[in-house]
Parts: C-alpha cells; sequence; structure tokens
C-alpha cells in the first residue's frame, strides 16, 4: 500500500508501508482511542467455543500418543519410567525428574562427559521432549477447562463484547 503525504514547500513524498506496518499503525489507533468491542450473541459465540474445544482436544490426543511414543522409546533403550509429579500441579501426570535426567554412573561425575551419565544423550533428549509433551498437555487441558466453563455459563440470547483478541482467537 502506498501512501502520499504533502512535505514542506510542496514536495511529494512516498512512504511505503507493509501489511504489517498497517496492521501495527491499526492497534496503535485503537489502543490509544479505547479498545474496539464487537457484540456477539451467547448462540454465536458457543460453535466458536466448541471448535476452540475440539482444536485443544485433537492437540492433547496427539500429545498423549506422542509421551506414550517416547516412553516406548526411552524404556525400549534401557531407560526407566517417569519418577515425578509435575512440579506445582494437581495433575497424576508423571516427568522426568533432572535428577533421574542427568544421573551418572556410579563413581562417575557430572563434568559433562558422555560416558559418566547412566543414559545416552538420545534417552536424555527423549526424557526432554517427554516432560514438554507433559507441559504442553497441561497447558490444553486448562484451555479446554476453561473454554467449556465459559461455553456452559453464556446465554444464547444475551450479547457480550468481545475484544480484537477474543475475536481473534475465536475465529470471527
Amino acid at each position: 500500500m502506498s501512501i502520499y503525504i504533502d512535505g514542506l514547500g510542496g514536495s511529494l513524498s512516498k512512504i511505503m508501508m507493509s501489511d504489517k506496518d498497517i496492521i501495527a499503525k491499526g492497534i496503535q489507533y485503537t489502543m490509544s482511542n479505547g479498545p474496539l468491542k464487537v457484540e456477539k450473541k451467547g448462540s454465536e459465540i458457543k460453535p466458536q467455543l466448541e471448535l476452540a474445544i475440539q482444536k485443544y482436544s485433537h492437540e492433547a490426543k496427539e500429545c498423549m500418543e506422542k509421551m506414550v511414543y517416547l516412553s516406548g522409546l526411552i524404556i525400549g533403550a534401557g531407560g526407566c519410567p517417569p519418577d515425578s509429579k509435575m512440579s506445582d500441579s494437581d495433575s497424576p501426570l508423571m516427568q522426568y525428574s533432572y535428577d533421574v535426567k542427568y544421573s551418572v554412573n556410579e563413581g562417575g561425575s557430572d563434568n559433562g562427559d558422555e560416558s559418566n551419565y547412566k543414559y545416552s544423550s538420545d534417552i536424555r533428549n527423549n526424557m526432554g521432549n517427554y516432560n514438554s509433551s507433559c507441559y504442553r498437555l497441561m497447558e490444553y487441558a486448562d484451555e479446554i477447562s476453561g473454554l467449556s466453563v465459559i461455553k456452559r455459563n453464556l446465554e444464547d440470547s444475551k450479547k457480550y463484547e468481545l475484544n480484537v483478541r477474543q475475536l481473534a482467537a475465536l475465529g470471527f
């Protein structure tokens, strides 16, 4: 998009703005002139919430499948099952603690020498990927729970104000 500006002395300057710049300017304008809100009925919002719940449910299922796969690789290669509960969580999910992931052989030291570690770098990487999948699964579960609560409490005929971020997140 081209924008033309009359400068001093009547000369014409041409300024090229990318789509990204135009969007950024629009966001700045919106933020400085108050938030943009759009009204939607509960009956319009509920299907969008359901789509988001389905999306997160699919992502959660993929995480669980990846965790099962990684667990099989770890145990199949001589590793152990996850050993500790996820921190700051009431989740029954187990993860690999730092102590297990970086445990050293008897008489070895944690000096970075691969031969001192009880588990190979491949097993340790898989343990890290397993832990990352655990955290993603917890995030998806939180999103699903939150969206489900909102969906249950929306009244079909009532109008709700949504800001730009909420509209975008719900696919409007």
